[in-house]
């Protein structure tokens, strides 16, 4: 890609970002003032030394700023992912979290030799007229072309739980926060902050709590995508494996996953039966 056109995309970034920034300024906020307080809990204090261990690299790391995370989706969603590099995907991911918080998912992108975009080396098999031929976008129109009827609808509806989930996540750790009381809730979103499996979602969750259908779609398609690529680590791995993600998985993704579901503990506004809580605002 030519740099007459990265920096149109750089800038086109950087508009979208500040139009966005009262509402993504706003959860923002929320999220890393739980994550704070999560922080500083002393219970979850050798959880911390552990992930620490870990990560080690987590303090001296450089995450994105918001316009660089949309510069970089930009480029990558038209140029492919041969556009992203290893380090520029750890920044990412680093960014979803306080910074300095360690994370497992961006370390392992720093330090694991293996290609972390391996599902998207095969050139995709349609193709969208003005694209370039690696294009994510024709990745994941090919993603949604081939998966069969049932498993869209499936990826729909769990697309459509993510709000709810991520209110709902935000309500809990809240409220044991506030009653001094960090349980499962706290726990949970320890895990999401280190293992990062559920961290953009939760973010998306929280900054489109009433999704367009072209939002939905797009998360959907996404979904299978990443159910795809955790399917092929799980055919592959032991009980040890399946059960470990059973527990980071967020509940709206387990439908798509080769692991046995359990019924996950948080509520939602649409859907408390699903979720088994009875508070009309999500909390327990």
């Amino acid at each position: 890609m030519d740099g007459d056109l990265r920096e149109w995309v750089y800038d086109g970034a950087a508009d979208l970002a500040g139009t966005q920034e009262r509402r993504l300024t706003a959860v923002q906020r929320r999220v890393r003032a739980i994550d704070r307080q999560v922080r500083a809990k002393p219970d979850l204090a050798p959880g911390w030394r552990f992930a620490i261990e870990l990560d080690p690299g987590a303090t001296k790391a450089d995450p994105l700023d918001r316009t660089d995370f949309l510069f970089h989706s930009a480029i990558t969603a038209m140029a492919g992912p041969g556009a992203m590099t290893p380090d520029t995907l750890a920044r990412a991911a680093r960014s979803f979290v306080t910074d300095g918080t360690p994370q497992w998912a961006a370390h392992l992108l720093e330090t694991d030799p293996r290609d972390p975009l391996a599902a998207l080396a095969d050139p995709p098999q349609h193709q969208l007229p003005g694209l370039p031929p690696d294009s994510i976008a024709n990745h994941l129109y090919t993603v949604a072309r081939a998966a069969p009827i049932e498993r869209l609808r499936a990826a729909w509806a769990a697309a459509g739980e993510i709000p709810c989930w991520a209110e709902a996540s935000c309500a809990a750790v809240e409220a044991e926060l506030s009653a001094s009381q960090p349980a499962k809730a706290t726990e949970q979103w320890a895990m999401g902050m280190i293992f990062g499996a559920s961290r953009a979602f939760l973010l998306t969750g929280l900054s489109e709590p009433d999704p367009t259908l072209a939002e939905q779609t797009a998360t959907a398609v996404q979904l299978i995508l990443m159910a795809d690529a955790f399917n092929i680590t799980l055919a592959i791995t032991d009980d040890d494996g399946r059960e470990a993600m059973r527990r980071l998985a967020p509940p709206f993704l387990l439908a798509l996953l080769a692991v046995e579901q359990t019924v996950p503990d948080l509520a939602s506004a649409k859907g408390r039966e699903l979720y088994g809580t009875s508070g009309q605002d999500g909390r327990p």
